[in-house]
């Protein structure tokens, strides 16, 4: 089972592309919250989409 799963939906071209990873990622950090990893991956698809 994945670790991990994030999913990006183009909307102007009705696509939509899936990654998967099976690493262990934020299960060893005891201090991020479910709210800073959202946030960790929000800036990440931010700078792509620069």
């Amino acid at each position: 089972m994945p670790t991990e799963m994030k999913l990006h939906y183009n909307a102007k071209n009705n696509s939509l592309k899936g990654k998967y990873s099976y690493d262990l990622i934020y299960s060893i950090d005891e201090e991020l919250l479910p709210d800073d990893i959202f946030e960790l991956w929000f800036e990440e698809v931010k700078q792509k989409n620069l």
